[in-house]
């Protein structure tokens, strides 16, 4: 960050910590309320976790997505954290966290959905169904040349989204998604 410079500035009565992007440059929004400039060394999201109710459902539902466990760490209360990957992918990228002591979990309290990309949705929506899992209709939300989309629930209620790309597209909603006509379809 160079020379020592006040670069914070009041944002208002903020009572979580957010991270946001003005102007391309990363800040952090303090539990105060001030900005916090520079923070460089954030590099890209890990991996998302949240806590489920009953973890062997929730670790058989994700299993039968195409989820593999990567490890699990277990606590002397009973707490048992368990990080899963797909099998192409080098890490492990959704994190399930069973806390009994937390009570049931309700889904729908600030996260939205997690977005599963697939190679054929048909072909994942058959999959699925026949597994007895209960996949929504195949969308289109972007038009014939948009990617298709699902939706399918955890047994927790969490919200996931599949999407099967257009060929030639990257991996991922990109800048260029949101120079076109309508960028809402691609996020829905």
């Amino acid at each position: 960050m160079g020379e020592d410079q006040d670069c914070s500035r009041d944002v208002g009565d903020l009572a979580i910590r957010k991270m946001l992007a003005i102007r391309g440059h990363p800040i952090a929004i303090d539990t105060d309320g001030f900005a916090v400039v520079g923070l460089e060394f954030v590099k890209k999201t890990v991996n998302v976790a949240y806590r489920v109710t009953h973890l062997a459902r929730s670790l058989e539902f994700y299993g039968t997505l195409g989820y593999t466990e990567v490890g699990t760490v277990s606590f002397d209360d009973g707490s048992r954290l368990v990080m899963l990957k797909f099998p192409d992918e080098p890490v492990g990228t959704l994190e399930l966290v069973h806390r009994p002591a937390g009570g049931p979990v309700e889904a729908g309290a600030g996260f939205d959905h997690l977005v599963v990309q697939v190679d054929t949705l048909a072909a994942t929506l058959k999959l699925l169904t026949e597994a007895g899992l209960e996949p929504g209709p195949q969308l289109m939300p972007g038009g014939a040349d948009g990617p298709k989309t699902s939706w399918l629930s955890d047994p927790d209620g969490y919200r996931i989204e599949l999407v099967e790309w257009p060929p030639g597209h990257p991996d991922g909603v990109t800048e260029a998604d949101f120079s076109l006509p309508n960028p809402h379809v691609l996020m829905r």
